[in-house]
């Protein structure tokens, strides 16, 4: 098994993954309330060699998100309670690089940009949509990339070898590999036909389109770390670990300038904005903290950094140049060089790559986190700083085989799709009999239910109206007992209360009489009082005021004074008192005679009222009476009304049902009508059929004449290729002869050459022995050593035989020139012969194929009328589905004739040598027989 990163638990159980990218789904058991636990499904990620880092379940336990650990999130569908079997895990965001970045490039002509990183992937980007156009996994290490500016090939370094691959639609397809190792610097010429690729410490130079190895530049003695053409291609920079930057020549594959410094790692290189041959001032930057400006193979201008610049960038226009810094921060410094800078902190890791796009509107940053930064670039000091509109291509490659698949594919699917209508078009025209069927079924059964709700409504009508008249009735002998009773209460009951109101009135008038005269003595005494009162004050107050004038020598005055008020206060207020108190005696006697009398009327009310209340109760029950009788007629006018809505209703529905039934019949008489007018259009193009029939017997005459023909230049096309076959043995057997006769005069050169040595010998002998003609005896002695070398026999004797050599070879020769010309000859007669046989095959040919392009006329002229007869014949029956039918098969082989006519006809018209061309096996094969109506 593999090893558990971790546990999540759920309502019935908890889910467990694996090291492997796997989830295993375990659900509780109660097994003799142990709590166990099994495992009831399984689910596999395909991330490579990714590893869960947390699962997360859903409130409802429908869905599952699994987060991988390379910053892919995941997720499943899942039915609850339970899981199903054929759910699977779905990406839910882009993939990205999962640690460092090696390389990155941009695109000229699309908005693309590609990278490629530890992980082994290479991603191209689309930076103007913010998507992924395509992404591969390769299983070996991954160090540069390299976009061509056309935007359909990329270059790839690998540990063993460069690759050249194409982009395609949905893949990267190798073309060409080239035996470059560990390559971590490549780049495409800005015109595209060229690349050069660092191979350790030596730049290699290749054709893009060729493959061919245009030169090799060695100068470095460390390797190389970046690489940079000129804007006319014509030059290439490279600067390396050595400290050395040196200025390649490419039309001469020499070194035009160098500048080297031991002291210095250099890691990036740039050129400025040149005018013409020249590329401008080149800029440098490397582990030294410092950023170069080189001219003429010298340091002109030397800047501090304060930090490793490890890659620099220049636009195309040379006005900025951007530069990123071991601690994942991007500096824009502006041309020409000043040391000022603007830092922008983008990444928190070395920056691996900088690109500029070609309107210089965009930068692009990669570090080694693995993020990719895209920026704008803006200048503040230029007005209306706009970025140039680039119109980029939108156009993709895709493979031949995808393609032909592609449409393969297409055309079984248009196939399924004229299959299917036709099915659709069959069953709509059963559907349609059917609903027919099903509607006559439905009219007769609602008939049937109409008429017998017709008399159940009647008769319930009937009894309504019996019901109610009876009713009516009842209810007018109730209300008119009720009226007259209603009314001899109310009389005798009116007058009694007409004679108590009476009494009651003149009681309340004596009471209110009694309470006037009581409020006009309680306010006479009340006044009385208030004036006593006002004068007591008066007095009191003149003499309060006497006294006060003499308060110092009256103090005892002033008390008894106030004694004597007191006094005569108490004297008055008890006065008053006893006054108030006989009054109220007098007048509560009053009260409660009046309250007896008072009582007793309540006394006769009460008795009133119950006899009230006994009546009125009486009352209650003749109006619960009449409540209930209210209530049945309320009840039966209820079920009245329901009655007359069912009754509308149903006339309602019979109305729509009698609509829908002539809206059916009319239709039904359109569509006879319109299956009359299909059959006369049936009829008038079974005619034509049969007349194209006619037409297609004398065709089919001509082309089994013109069969016949075929037959018979096949049978001179065999005769002629005999002829061919012998002509070629003879022509071996001549050039066998030629061969043998060129070797026979080889051994004869060989012997005139032998001989004429021996001349040469034997007369450099005679010259020798001439030297001594002074000396007799010398001379002898010589002209015996030559006659003894040479002799006169063997003299004669190679003499005669080169003769017959000479007058053998003439014979031979003369012989061979002969069979040669009559050879010539004889081919030249055959190839006029089979020119002329060959011109005649092409005019039946292109009589033929006028023939066959009459025919397609024709054949397109009926599949357009048999079209049109489908069309009105949506609702024919079985008959025409199967005239129909056959009338496509005939179609289908009309087609294959002509297509098999076409194939021959492109056979035939094929021209060629008459020495070499191979006969075509389709010229013995015979036509079809052309089928007909009737088959």
């Amino acid at each position: 098994g593999t090893a558990l990163q971790m546990i999540v638990p759920y309502s019935r159980g908890f889910l467990a993954a694996g090291t492997e990218g796997t989830i295993s789904v375990y659900e509780r058991v109660d097994m003799r309330g142990e709590g166990l636990y099994h495992k009831t499904r399984e689910f596999s990620i395909d991330t490579g060699n990714a590893r869960v880092r947390s699962i997360a379940v859903s409130p409802t336990e429908d869905m599952i998100a699994v987060s991988m650990d390379n910053n892919n999130l995941t997720f499943v569908n899942v039915a609850s309670p339970g899981f199903q079997e054929d759910v699977g895990f779905e990406v839910t965001q882009m993939p990205f690089h999962v640690g460092q970045l090696t390389g990155m490039d941009v695109c000229v002509r699309r908005p693309l940009i590609a990278t490629c990183g530890a992980d082994k992937n290479v991603i191209i980007w689309n930076f103007k949509d913010t998507t992924i156009e395509l992404a591969k996994s390769y299983s070996e290490e991954l160090f540069s990339v390299a976009f061509h500016p056309g935007g359909y090939h990329l270059l790839l370094g690998f540990g063993d070898r460069l690759r050249l691959v194409s982009i395609l639609v949905s893949d990267l397809v190798t073309i060409k590999e080239f035996p470059v190792k560990a390559c971590r610097e490549c780049r495409f010429s800005h015109g595209g036909h060229m690349f050069a690729c660092a191979n350790g410490s030596v730049i290699q130079v290749y054709a893009t389109y060729t493959f061919e190895s245009l030169g090799v530049l060695r100068g470095h003695s460390g390797k190389v770390r970046s690489l940079r053409w000129s804007q006319n291609d014509g030059r290439l920079f490279s600067a390396g670990m050595d400290g050395a930057v040196y200025e390649w020549n490419l039309s001469e594959w020499r070194r035009e300038s160098e500048h080297v410094d031991k002291s210095c790692q250099y890691t990036s290189v740039v050129t400025g904005a040149g005018q013409g041959t020249d590329p401008g001032p080149i800029y440098v930057v490397g582990l030294d903290k410092k950023m170069k400006e080189i001219n003429d193979a010298q340091v002109s201008r030397e800047y501090g950094t304060n930090m490793v610049l490890l890659q620099i960038e220049v636009g195309h226009s040379g006005r900025l140049l951007f530069a990123g810094t071991e601690f994942g921060s991007i500096r824009s410094y502006r041309l020409p060089l000043s040391g000022d800078y603007q830092e922008f902190q983008c990444h928190h890791s070395p920056v691996v790559a900088l690109r500029i796009s070609q309107d210089e509107g965009t930068l692009f940053s990669a570090a080694e986190d693995g993020t990719i930064f895209i920026m704008d670039i803006r200048e503040r000091d230029i007005r209306g700083n706009k970025a140039k509109d680039i119109c980029y291509q939108d156009d993709i490659l895709v493979a031949r085989c995808e393609y032909q698949e592609k449409n393969s594919l297409m055309k079984e699917l248009r196939k399924r799709v004229e299959e299917l209508s036709y099915q659709n078009e069959y069953q709509l025209r059963l559907k349609d009999m059917s609903y027919q069927e099903q509607l006559q079924t439905m009219k007769n059964t609602f008939q049937k239910e109409l008429e017998a709700e017709k008399t159940k409504f009647d008769s319930l009508y009937q009894e309504k109206l019996n019901m109610e008249a009876q009713f009516e009735e009842d209810v007018k002998g109730l209300t008119d007992g009720h009226d007259k009773g209603m009314k001899d209460m109310e009389e005798q009951y009116q007058h009694k209360l007409a004679q108590e109101i009476e009494r009651y009135d003149a009681l309340v008038e004596e009471m209110r009489a009694f309470e006037k005269r009581s409020k006009e003595t309680l306010e006479e005494q009340a006044q009385k009082d208030q004036q006593d009162m006002a004068n007591i004050k008066e007095d009191a107050e003149l003499r309060v005021r006497n006294l006060e004038q003499a308060l110092e020598h009256l103090d005892i005055e002033k008390s008894n004074l106030r004694k004597t008020f007191d006094e005569t206060k108490k004297q008055l207020e008890a006065e008053n008192d006893t006054e108030v108190s006989d009054m109220k005696d007098k007048y509560e006697a009053r009260i409660i005679a009046e309250r007896e009398v008072a009582m007793k009327l309540r006394t006769e009310n009460n008795v009133m009222k119950k006899k009230f209340g006994v009546l009125k109760n009486e009352i209650e029950e003749q109006r619960e009476g009449i409540k209930e009788m209210t209530e049945k007629e309320r009840l039966m006018y209820q079920t009245i009304h329901q009655l007359e809505t069912d009754n509308r209703v149903l006339q309602k529905e019979l109305q729509d049902r009698e609509t829908s039934i002539s809206d059916k019949e009319k239709r039904i008489s359109d569509l006879k009508s319109k299956n009359q007018e299909l059959e006369k259009v049936k009829f008038v193009l079974d005619y034509k059929i049969k007349e194209l029939q006619k037409n297609i017997e004398p065709r089919e005459q001509e082309i089994f004449s013109m069969r016949e023909q075929i037959s018979e230049m096949d049978r001179e096309l065999e005769k002629y290729h005999k002829i061919q076959a012998n002509l070629n043995a003879e022509q071996e057997n001549c050039r066998g002869k030629l061969q043998s006769a060129h070797r026979e005069v080889g051994v004869q050169r060989q012997r005139v050459l032998d001989m004429e040595a021996l001349v040469r010998r034997i007369r450099h002998d005679i010259r020798e022995a001439s030297q001594h003609i002074q000396e007799p005896k010398t001379l002898k002695a010589s002209v015996a050593a030559l006659f003894s070398r040479y002799g006169t026999d063997r003299l004669g004797v190679s003499g005669g035989l080169e003769a017959d050599i000479q007058q053998e070879y003439e014979r031979q020769r003369e012989y061979l020139e002969k069979s040669v010309d009559s050879l010539k000859r004889r081919l030249t007669k055959d190839m006029e012969l089979y020119r002329s046989e060959n011109m005649r095959i092409m005019q039946e040919n292109v009589s033929l194929i006028k023939e066959i392009n009459e025919l397609r006329r024709e054949n397109k002229m009926m599949k357009q009328r048999t079209c049109d007869g489908i069309r009105l014949q949506g609702t024919r029956g079985d008959t025409t589905a199967r005239e129909t039918g056959i009338q496509k098969e005939e179609i289908r082989r009309l087609r294959e004739r002509i297509a098999e006519l076409e194939r021959r006809c492109t056979v035939g018209s094929m021209d060629g040598d008459p020495l070499t061309q191979a006969r075509p096996e389709s010229a013995t094969r015979t036509l079809p027989p052309l089928a007909t109506a009737s088959q």
